[in-house]
């Protein structure tokens, strides 16, 4: 499906990158993971969708980490503030699913006007 939106492109290439990432990590000790993006949309918004078949999240994790500077990761949380920030800027909106060793799905909402 193809479809234009106008965005920073620099900016929402960095929040999919960081998304990205943070997907690649959870797989890291894993002998074979997929990692998937997809890019859709509606009559309203545009989807943009990291998914991993990686070590998923755990509850308390899940909950807090679209929280400035939260990590479980070892890191300074930054990355997922940039993803917050970003997608906020554009009108939109981040969900997560996640099950602890199933994988982790975030999704960037943007409206497309």
């Amino acid at each position: 499906q193809e479809f234009e939106l106008y965005v920073d492109k620099q900016k929402l290439s960095r929040a999919i990158r960081n998304a990205t990432e943070n997907s690649l990590k959870s797989m890291n000790d894993l002998e074979t993971g997929i990692l998937t993006l997809r890019a859709h949309k509606n009559s309203k918004y545009a989807y943009f969708e990291v998914q991993d078949i990686g070590k998923g999240m755990n509850k308390e994790v899940k909950e807090n980490m679209l929280k400035p500077y939260y990590t479980s990761a070892g890191g300074t949380g930054l990355g997922t503030m940039i993803m917050l920030n970003v997608i906020e800027q554009h009108g939109g909106e981040i969900t997560v699913e996640s099950e602890e060793g199933k994988g982790t799905k975030i999704t960037f909402k943007i409206p497309l006007s």
